[in-house]
């Protein structure tokens, strides 16, 4: 399993961003992606809806991996820390992920 670092930076209380991961360096010439599932995760805070944060299917466009997180539902406070991660499956059988740290904020809290 190889990993791919990708910063998401912060975001605020109410967004739902489509964050997108590109696994184009670490795909070999040829190889496509199969499938992809998305996980959230708190790492520090409180929320009991953070492994439902994810929202519909994933998008997979070439060899980008794209995903709308949910952080404008119930359970979200200001300095929470979430773990993001893309774990795809390639047309070679390979696992290859993508994690990234993302911080919430109350809006002007940052």
């Amino acid at each position: 399993m190889t990993a791919l670092v990708q910063p998401f930076g912060n975001r605020t209380i109410g967004d739902v961003p489509l964050l997108s991961m590109d696994f184009q360096n670490m795909l070999n010439p040829g190889e496509t992606i199969s499938s992809a599932v998305w996980t959230c995760t708190l790492t520090s805070g409180s929320d009991s809806y953070a492994g439902s944060r994810v929202s519909g299917a994933a998008i997979i466009n070439g060899t980008a991996v794209g995903q709308l997180i949910d952080f404008k539902t119930a359970g979200v406070a200001s300095g929470n820390i979430y773990e993001i991660v893309c774990t795809i499956i390639t047309s070679l059988n390979q696992t290859l992920v993508g994690d990234s740290p993302i911080s919430v904020f109350a809006s002007g809290a940052q």
